[in-house]
């Protein structure tokens, strides 16, 4: 789907793609960049990515320190990974029998009061969204690792994924900068610019349209598990396009974004509709997935020893 997105996207280019540094020098290298195009999702070393910013490097890029930044970006594949594996089992704990199990079940307990049936989903969503920062930072990391060590890339090539996300103080800044920007490209070339034409507001075309590719993007994948359609998913995107839409009218109207009062902001709506997202997962059991196998899972042991609150399980 991301592969048929990005080849109309090539049709419509109006300028060449280029990538800096590697001319087609030869057919192999021509063969190589053409590769390094498709997968490239970033844009790193591209001209059609050169007003993108990526976030700050802190491992050293220096030639003679490629054996630092190697380990470096493994310890923090592999910490990634036991720590998805520790938040997993953190957020499936809450309810073995149902959200920790391949069934699934609903995060909004019924037998609760209406505040605390709130408060056990939010609280649950906290944990099953970390999920998501985990795993894709430990699949990108252990990734880079190997196409530095094995197919000689520079270490350049792949900056960091996220720029502490958990800092973001409105939800441009999360979703524009602080998030991965794997799709950047794709939901804006397929639907913020067309979006932004068809209703002549850069403002309310481009953030209902970008997220309304990336609603459909991450419904495909959660419909992908053979369990039928739910609203749900794409509603937390499209909500995400309607908070950010929400903040450019406020910055119109003179309003300020940020401090305390925009991190609040942000964290509580990504939250809040959060929670619907994730009760679209643990109902078809994707929260019990495994990071590791049993046999090295120490994150088990760990979260036996937390003492979690009986209003919430």
């Amino acid at each position: 789907m991301m592969l048929g997105m990005r080849v109309i996207i090539w049709t419509f280019q109006k300028v060449p793609y280029e990538r800096i540094g590697h001319p087609n020098s030869s057919p192999l290298q021509t063969f190589y960049n053409c590769m390094d195009l498709t997968y490239n999702t970033r844009g790193v070393g591209w001209n059609w990515a050169a007003r993108y910013t990526f976030p700050p490097e802190t491992r050293p890029l220096e030639p003679s320190r490629r054996s630092t930044f190697l380990f470096q970006t493994l310890l923090s594949g592999v910490l990634h990974l036991y720590f998805g594996d520790f938040i997993q089992i953190i957020a499936a704990s809450f309810d073995p029998s149902t959200i920790g199990s391949v069934e699934g079940g609903t995060i909004f307990d019924a037998s609760l009061p209406l505040h605390l049936r709130l408060l056990r989903a939010w609280t649950i969503t906290v944990p099953a969204g970390t999920m998501i920062y985990a795993s894709m930072t430990a699949a990108y990391n252990i990734f880079a690792f190997f196409c530095i060590l094995v197919l000689h890339q520079k270490p350049e090539q792949w900056p960091p994924m996220y720029d502490a996300p958990w800092f973001a103080t409105s939800l441009s800044d999360m979703w524009g900068k602080r998030w991965h920007a794997l799709f950047r490209q794709t939901f804006v070339e397929i639907g913020a610019k067309p979006f932004a034409y068809l209703t002549g507001s850069r403002l309310v075309g481009g953030c209902i349209g970008a997220f309304s590719v990336s609603a459909l993007l991450h419904h495909f994948a959660l419909w992908g598990m053979g369990r039928g359609f739910d609203f749900r998913m794409p509603l937390f995107y499209i909500m995400m396009g309607v908070g950010t839409m929400l903040e450019g009218l406020w910055r119109k109207a003179g309003g300020k974004a940020g401090g305390i009062f925009g991190w609040s902001w942000t964290m509580g709506w990504c939250v809040v509709w959060g929670a619907f997202m994730i009760d679209s997962w643990t109902t078809r059991g994707l929260v019990a997935s495994s990071f590791l196998p049993d046999e090295v899972r120490i994150a088990e042991r760990l979260v036996a020893l937390l003492a979690i609150p009986k209003a919430f399980v």
